[in-house]
């Protein structure tokens, strides 16, 4: 689990910066999922760029809430959904805390993966039936839309 610059198409990472917490959650739908934490020392915060196995990674708070999840798709990121805190687009759309907004990834001109932070939306329907059970059973109280 890492950073582009050491993501491997072959499979693994040159260095891996983080590191698994717990068992791997799953849903009945065969969506899994991994809690994942940084390596202390290392600089980066949030989830990693890649995965190496995992469809969906967990990012937690100091006290153990699951408070995002990265999607991913062979490995690069597709979508951030984030519901920790309120968030406002760049054209005034506003989320409230609670309530997941969805900022998706984009391949820039030279390769590298970049949220778009400032375009978020509201879970689509097809993303509420795949990831709506994993969400709530990390997280019962978040909701998928207001």
């Amino acid at each position: 689990m890492g950073l582009q610059r050491d993501y491997n198409v072959e499979g693994g990472f040159l260095r891996c910066l983080y590191y698994q917490i717990g068992d791997s959650i799953s849903t009945s739908n065969g969506v899994v999922a991994k809690v994942v934490a940084k390596v202390n020392g290392t600089p980066f915060d949030g989830l990693p760029t890649y995965s190496k196995t995992s469809e969906v990674y967990l990012k937690v708070d100091k006290n153990g809430n699951v408070i995002q999840a990265r999607i991913y798709n062979n490995r690069k990121p597709v979508c951030d959904f984030d519901w920790d805190h309120p968030h406002q687009n760049s054209n005034g759309d506003k989320f409230e805390k609670g309530v997941v907004h969805v900022q998706e990834f984009k391949q820039n001109s030279k390769g590298f993966w970049e949220r778009q932070s400032k375009k978020a939306r509201y879970m689509s329907n097809d993303e509420m039936k795949r990831y709506g059970e994993l969400l709530k059973k990390v997280n019962p109280n978040v909701k998928l839309r207001p």
